[in-house]
């Protein structure tokens, strides 16, 4: 991805940005310093007080499924549970991420 259209900002005032960061399929994302790098007149980026929201679901399992659904179900659950973070990922501080998340039933 070529670093001119990698990056693209969306101010909401008061000192708020939406900050949209592409990476191609063999980039490795490395978001804090990548923000760092960014030469704009309105966005300065501070480290210390950015804050980075991620979306994480929990998966639960319904009961009433047929058997070897339930067994489909549970292995995806469990990958699920155990996938690595998407905060270490895109190398984020995790003083600074917060997580907002749901329930999905399966």
């Amino acid at each position: 991805m070529p670093a001119k259209d990698r990056v693209e900002i969306y101010p909401f005032g008061n000192g708020c940005f939406r900050v949209l960061l592409h990476y191609g399929y063999q980039d490795t994302p490395h978001v804090p310093l990548h923000l760092s790098q960014i030469s704009c007149d309105e966005y300065e980026f501070i480290a210390a007080s950015t804050s980075y929201f991620i979306g994480r679901d929990a998966v639960i399992l319904k009961s009433n499924e047929p058997r070897f659904k339930q067994w489909q179900n549970k292995a995806f659950a469990f990958m699920h549970r155990n996938s690595s973070s998407i905060s270490d990922y895109l190398r984020l501080p995790s003083n600074a991420v917060v997580e907002l998340g749901g329930l999905v039933e399966i």
